[in-house]
């Protein structure tokens, strides 16, 4: 008995015939969490030699005396738990926001959060016909 599976998520990967037809440039950016991240520049005795090897890939930013401020980002587990945000704009039907619980419940590691600016119900799209 085959057991259906949700498309795995690989950012755009797959949609370029649809994108290639929207107007505008497309991105696909893959974030990275930084966990307990603190201003170096501030943390005692601080050096760039006493940051871990692993956590050489730093973020600069500028503080609002402008230096340089540089955040250690801490190594994170690549098991832990993903959140995807889908958004909605012009409205979502219950139905839609439904499925997206459904495949929260099926998948491992990964939640949804639907996001709309309208709540579209049944009655709203008949009342139109």
């Amino acid at each position: 008995r085959l057991r259906p599976r949700a498309h795995p998520i690989a950012g755009w990967k797959g949609y370029e015939d649809v994108l290639s037809i929207l107007p505008g440039a497309t991105f696909d950016e893959v974030q990275r969490p930084v966990q307990n991240f603190r201003p170096a520049a501030a943390a005692a005795g601080a050096t760039t030699s006493s940051i871990p090897a692993a956590n050489k890939r730093s973020t600069t930013s500028t503080a609002s005396t402008g230096t340089p401020l540089v955040l250690q980002p801490q190594l994170i587990d690549p098991d832990s738990p993903r959140t995807t945000l889908v958004f909605f704009l012009g409205g979502a039907t219950y139905a839609e926001v439904s499925a997206l619980r459904f495949m929260s419940a099926q998948t491992r590691n990964r939640r949804f959060i639907a996001m709309t600016t309208h709540m579209v119900s049944g009655d709203e799209i008949l009342g139109g016909l």
